[in-house]
């Protein structure tokens, strides 16, 4: 069935890449293919069953296969990416472009939750999660629809700055972030907490259960690595 949405749907051409038996990556040009359809269409279409157990389809193993590729990349950089050479930075963004040809339609109203992990960006700012010259684990926390929070931690945690902020969704794949909050904690004890004003508009560009891939206009790649705890849901 999956077959059949690839024909009789033509809207573009996709290059999948496959691994054969001896794990050579072969490039398999398909042309006039909706790729988000087909992702995105009733199990019983994308997959073909044997002995009663579902198969994965051939745009499922390619999606896969990218989205490993991306996050293999992205381990291999340095730390949330910061300092990574331009080969890593443009083989990473090279990726990210394979993979968002799969991206579902309106990847901003896909339901979020629990606790995301940065693994790369491409800004240079603090929202790499470097300071001085520490760099600390990112992580963002979606509290609810609208709210998330933002957290930067050092020394396993002993150190955490937060920023409490609001989404809102502006179309299919725009969303508008407005910045409310900021505090600093030590040891888990607040000694700082400020108010602050700001917003910008951040472009998904691929969005599953686990990955989520966005231009805020730097590009950040997060995955999904646990659920929301009560030490994540507030500044």
């Amino acid at each position: 069935m999956a077959a059949v949405l690839l024909a009789i749907i033509p809207v573009g051409t996709v290059t999948l890449r496959l691994n054969t038996a001896s794990g050579q990556r072969v490039p398999v040009v398909l042309s006039h293919v909706c790729a988000c359809h087909a992702i995105n269409s009733h199990p019983s279409s994308m997959m073909a069953r044997r002995g009663g157990r579902p198969r994965l389809s051939v745009m499922d193993a390619s999606v896969s296969a990218t989205r490993a590729e991306l996050l293999a990349r992205c381990s291999a950089a340095p730390p949330n990416g910061v300092g990574a050479s331009l080969e890593e930075d443009n083989a990473v963004h090279a990726i990210v472009t394979e993979l968002e040809v799969f991206c579902r339609p309106e990847p901003t109203r896909m339901p979020l939750s629990g606790v995301w992990q940065l693994v790369y960006t491409s800004s240079t700012g603090g929202s790499s999660g470097k300071v001085g010259p520490f760099v600390g684990r990112v992580t963002q926390t979606m509290v609810d629809d609208s709210i998330f929070i933002n957290a930067v931690e050092f020394f396993g945690g002993a150190v955490r700055l937060a920023l409490e902020a609001e989404r809102k969704v502006l179309d299919s794949k725009r969303i508008r972030v407005t910045f409310r909050e900021t505090a600093v904690s030590v040891f888990g004890r607040r000694v700082f907490r400020k108010a602050i004003k700001g917003s910008g508009v951040w472009v998904q560009r691929y969005v599953d259960e686990g990955l989520r891939v966005m231009d805020t206009p730097s590009l950040f790649v997060l995955r999904k690595v646990g659920d929301v705890n009560d030490s994540s849901m507030s500044v």
